[in-house]
C-alpha cells in the first residue's frame, strides 16, 4: 500500500495473560497453613481501613463478603473441611498473642494484608497492589477470560465466520476491513491504546448491525465493561453508575428527542470526544474517567448529536440485509487479508453468534479472529483514503 500511516500511538503491550488475580498472599506478614490453603483453594481473606474482614470463597466472585472473625471461622472451617480460628487474645503484660488450642489453625490478624481502599484501572495487571504510600490497594477490574489467553498455537489458514462479518460491515472492501480490525485489534492488545475515534455503523434493523457489540465486543472485553446506551437508559437517574468504569460504550439508535437536555448533550459529546464524562446530577456534578471507545450504531445517516465539525467519528454505511452476506472468492484463504497482521497469532474465542444469521452461517468467535486481533507485537497500517471519514461518507 502506498501513502499509509498508522493511526495509534507506538505499540506497547500489556500482558494480561499474566494478569495477578488473588495476589493478596504477596502482602501477608506470615503465610503458612490456613492461609495457604485459602489462597491455594483460590478465596482470599483481608482487612479493609473500616476494621472489617474481607473475604471471597473464588477469585470468581464478584462479591466481597464482610463479617466477624468469630462468623469467617465458621466458614473457613467448613470451606477447607479443617478447624480454623480467625483472631487472637493478647496477654495483657507481654502483649503476645495467646494461641488457641494447638490442635487448630490459627489465623493472627496482624499477618492479614491490610487493603486501604479500592480502585479501577484496566492497565493495571495486579489485583492488589503496594503504592508509593506503602499502603495496599485492590484494583476492581478483572480482564475477560478471552484478554487473558495466552498466545501459545500457531496460525493456519483457515476461514473465518467472525472475519467474513466484519468483512461485511466494510463492504466487502479490504481497506475498510483492515480499518475495523485495526480500531478493535490495538485495544484489545493494550486497553491503554484506546483509539479516540468513534466508530459509526448505519444500517437498518436486519442489517445485523447490532452483532458486533452484543456478540463479538461484549464477550471480549467483558460484560461489565460495556454499556448500551439508548434514549431510555438516558433518561435515568442513575447515569453515573451506568457509564463508570467501562471499557466500551455503544450509543444505540439514539433520537433527537433523547439529546433536546443539556445533560444528555453534555454526557453524549463526552463519551465521543473526551477522557472524562460530565454527569450533572440534582444536586452535584460528577467526572468519570473514560478508559473505552465508542461505537455508534444508528438506523439513519442523521446522527443528532454529532457535531460534524468538532467530533472525531469514522462512518460505515453496511449493507441492507445481513441475510445477504456473501464472501467474494479472493476472501476464502485468508492469508491473503491476514498478512498485514504479521503471524502466527494466538488462539481462541468460542462465543455463539446468532440466530440473525442463516443457520449455515452461525458465527462463533474464531480461533483466527483471536489471532488477528492478538499478534505477539504488530502495527497495522491502513491507507490514507480509508482512514478518517466523516458523518456522511461511506
Amino acid at each position: 500500500m502506498q501513502n499509509v500511516y498508522n493511526i495509534f500511538k507506538d505499540d506497547v503491550d500489556t500482558e494480561y495473560s499474566g494478569y495477578n488475580i488473588n495476589n493478596w498472599n504477596e502482602y501477608c506478614q506470615q503465610f503458612f497453613n490456613s492461609l495457604s490453603l485459602i489462597h491455594s483453594n483460590k478465596a482470599a481473606i483481608w482487612l479493609n481501613a473500616k476494621g472489617d474482614l474481607c473475604y471471597r470463597l473464588s477469585y470468581y466472585d464478584e462479591k466481597i463478603l464482610t463479617s466477624t472473625a468469630k462468623k469467617i471461622s465458621l466458614v473457613f472451617s467448613n470451606f477447607l473441611q479443617r478447624d480454623v480460628v480467625i483472631g487472637e487474645k493478647l496477654n495483657i503484660s507481654t502483649k503476645e498473642p495467646i494461641y488457641i488450642n494447638a490442635y487448630r489453625d490459627q489465623i493472627l490478624i496482624h499477618n492479614l494484608p491490610f487493603v486501604k481502599d479500592e480502585f479501577f484501572n484496566p492497565c493495571e495487571t495486579n489485583e492488589f497492589v503496594k503504592r508509593s504510600d506503602n499502603f495496599i490497594y485492590r484494583n476492581t477490574f478483572k480482564p475477560s477470560s478471552y484478554l487473558m489467553i495466552i498466545p501459545t498455537t500457531p496460525y493456519t489458514c483457515q476461514p473465518s465466520i467472525i472475519l467474513q462479518y466484519i468483512f461485511y460491515l466494510a463492504c466487502y472492501k479490504q481497506g475498510k476491513f483492515y480499518y475495523i480490525m485495526n480500531w478493535l485489534a490495538m485495544f484489545f492488545k493494550d486497553l491503554s491504546n484506546k483509539s479516540n475515534i468513534a466508530l459509526v455503523l448505519i444500517g437498518n434493523k436486519i442489517s445485523g448491525k447490532d452483532i458486533l457489540f452484543d456478540e463479538i465486543i461484549q464477550p471480549l472485553f467483558g460484560k461489565d465493561y460495556s454499556v448500551k446506551v439508548n434514549d431510555v437508559k438516558l433518561q435515568t437517574n442513575n447515569l453515573a453508575s451506568l457509564l463508570k468504569n467501562k471499557l466500551f460504550y455503544n450509543l444505540d439508535d439514539i433520537t433527537s428527542v433523547a439529546t433536546e437536555e443539556k445533560r444528555t448533550k453534555t454526557v453524549l459529546k463526552d463519551i465521543i470526544n473526551n477522557d472524562t464524562i460530565t454527569i450533572e446530577e440534582r444536586n452535584s456534578i460528577e467526572q468519570l474517567e473514560k478508559y473505552g471507545q465508542t461505537l455508534i450504531t444508528i438506523s439513519e445517516p442523521y446522527i443528532p448529536y454529532i457535531n460534524n465539525k468538532s467530533n472525531k467519528h469514522t462512518v460505515f454505511k453496511i449493507p441492507n440485509n445481513i441475510e445477504d452476506i456473501h464472501i467474494p472468492e479472493f476472501f476464502q484463504c485468508m492469508s491473503k487479508l491476514t498478512a498485514p497482521f504479521h503471524l502466527p497469532l494466538p488462539p481462541i474465542l468460542l462465543c455463539s453468534l446468532s440466530h440473525r444469521l442463516k443457520s449455515h452461517l452461525h458465527l462463533s468467535i474464531s480461533n483466527l479472529l483471536l489471532r488477528a486481533l492478538r499478534p505477539g507485537s504488530y502495527r497495522i497500517y491502513l491507507s490514507q483514503e480509508d482512514t478518517l471519514t466523516h458523518a456522511g461518507q461511506g
